[in-house]
């Protein structure tokens, strides 16, 4: 009984990068909001500092999880990526 409850507990590797990839996303997103909103620049400094370090860290748990199959993305066609090139430069372009 006393096993089978601790192998309930416990959570398998994809469970786990899993978990940790979300959760680095999440820092990403309140690091960008913060650098956004501050003004003070070594806090934006240290903030900017961190933000790379998660991104980095990120990259690294979401190559992992590829390369061991957890984490499949479909490969864009050539045409779809210049299409959103393109939308991305007309954005750009009119906030000019």
């Amino acid at each position: 009984m006393q096993q089978q409850q601790q192998q309930q507990n416990t959570m398998d590797e994809k469970s786990i990068l899993n978990d940790l990839l979300l959760t680095h996303k999440s820092l990403m997103h309140q690091y960008s909001t913060l650098l956004a909103e501050t003004t003070d620049p070594k806090l934006r400094g240290i903030i900017q500092d961190q933000f790379v370090n998660i991104s980095v860290d990120q990259y690294r748990i979401y190559d992992m999880m590829s390369k061991k199959g957890y984490y499949n993305i479909k490969q864009a066609q050539p045409n779809e990526v210049q299409q959103e090139k393109q939308k991305a430069q007309q954005m750009s372009q009119s906030l000019n």
